[in-house]
């Protein structure tokens, strides 16, 4: 089959007044083939999109997604599974397709990001512990707060729950703050 150039110069030869015979001795193709392509009403090869072709690791693809969710990464292992299954392909087949697969496992599922100081900050709550003091036994309280972009640290304790201890003034008991990496 000749390609549609080829045709288009065999067409614009013909136009010029050479024979068929003439044609064939300047392309190099048979006569029969230049009188095909001129006596064809279309004459220009149409080609379509060729059909996908099932590689030798598509019928294998669903064990492999199961495995790599299984955390097996290996290639060397997947390959040696994939021959007890009579796979029939190359190691470099499967490399080929565990590339993307692995690039698309390496990426970030929660991306962090700054703000402006004084904007945000992250803070824990919890028990510490108990004091005991003067025969009675007290809860310790504290609360930790950070400041991502100054890296700046506060730790500061409470003996009880009360709202009574925190109100104007009064404060924590004690406090410390850290600034550092």
């Amino acid at each position: 089959m000749l390609r549609g150039r080829d045709v288009d110069e065999i067409k614009e030869l013909k136009r010029e007044g050479l024979s068929i015979r003439a044609i064939s001795r300047l392309t190099g193709y048979d006569r029969k083939t230049i009188s095909r392509y001129l006596l064809a009403p279309g004459g220009r090869p149409v080609y379509g999109p060729r059909p996908v072709q099932m590689g030798k690791l598509e019928p294998f693809k669903q064990y492999l997604k199961e495995r790599l969710k299984a955390g097996v990464w290996n290639a060397q292992v997947l390959f040696r599974e994939l021959r007890e299954r009579n796979y029939g392909g190359g190691y470099s087949t499967l490399t080929e397709w565990l590339r993307p697969q692995r690039k698309d496992a390496l990426t970030v599922a929660v991306r962090r990001f700054e703000t402006l100081p004084g904007k945000q900050a992250q803070v824990d709550w919890g028990h510490l512990g108990s004091l005991s003091e003067a025969s009675a036994e007290h809860m310790l309280w504290g609360f930790l707060a950070r400041e991502p972009l100054l890296r700046a640290l506060e730790l500061c304790g409470q003996r009880g729950l009360g709202s009574r201890s925190w109100q104007l003034g009064r404060g924590p008991p004690w406090r410390g703050t850290h600034r550092g990496t």
